[in-house]
């Protein structure tokens, strides 16, 4: 019985050049055309934005989607466009578009309205908790700011039994809200594997290329010791933006089917 082999790189190329390159323009110009993503006011996502207004649910999502094409869009003008071939620049790019794609995915996904609003309203209060941290040092109304902020996003929550406003004093990480978006999609896209992948190479960890990038080791003055040259290829930088690319079309089902009416 033959041994099953993965995609040749003439098929790393095809799926590039004519799936993922194409694909990642048209998501692009519909972030940029204001006629899309709309939200009819009488679905589900519309009787979200009532609930939690003025931390409109729809309108943080819309923000994570733009962010997530953003970097997506970013890596194939770097690899295709510009036709570098970076080591750690694209997975750092991929793993923005991860991030906020999961994000988007983490508020949207539930069922439950309550639960929507309330991850939607988590999310805006590390916002603005971190606009505080970024800015306090230059802006002298920083702490009013936050100060407002939060005091109108526990009104907010205190207005629905149903929110559980205790969440907006807890912290809210990336890693919890891949970790949801791995479990709650396709078993066999690797959204945190791949995430943590790129976050190896966006913070210059030594693992990240040992485990991933193509190498060549050449010998030194000291026979104990080698230098490495690590350097990538198409083949990975697609397997990341399909990964990228595949949470991304998650996000854009979830939020057509909770927009419409």
């Amino acid at each position: 019985m033959a041994e099953e082999t993965g995609p040749t790189d003439a098929q790393f190329k095809l799926i590039w050049e004519r799936n993922l390159c194409p694909d990642i323009e048209k998501l692009m110009a519909r972030v940029d055309d204001l006629d899309e993503f709309q939200v009819h006011p009488k679905s589900w996502l519309g009787e979200d934005d009532t609930w939690a207004d003025p931390f409109q649910v729809s309108h943080a999502v819309k923000q994570c989607f733009v962010a997530a094409v953003d970097h997506l869009h970013a890596c194939k003008v770097l690899v295709a466009d510009a036709g570098a071939m970076h080591l750690a620049a694209p997975a750092s790019l991929v793993r923005g578009s991860l991030e906020n794609a999961a994000a988007a995915f983490w508020m949207l996904h539930p069922k439950d309205r309550a639960v929507r609003v309330t991850r939607a309203l988590h999310w805006r209060a590390k916002d603005a908790h971190d606009e505080y941290v970024a800015l306090a040092g230059i802006n002298p109304e920083a702490d009013r700011k936050k100060d407002a902020q939060t005091k109108r996003l526990a009104e907010v929550a205190a207005g629905r039994s149903e929110v559980d406003a205790r969440v907006l004093s807890k912290g809210l990480n990336s890693t919890a809200m891949v970790e949801y978006a791995d479990q709650n999609t396709r078993s066999d896209v690797k959204v945190l594997l791949m995430w943590r992948m790129c976050s190896g190479f966006a913070h210059g960890r030594q693992w990240a290329p040992l485990s991933w990038a193509l190498r060549e080791t050449f010998p030194t003055p000291n026979p104990d010791v080698l230098s490495v040259k690590f350097t990538n290829d198409l083949s990975r930088i697609v397997m990341m933006t399909l990964t990228a690319s595949h949470l991304i079309n998650e996000v854009e089902k979830l939020h057509a089917k909770r927009a419409r009416w």
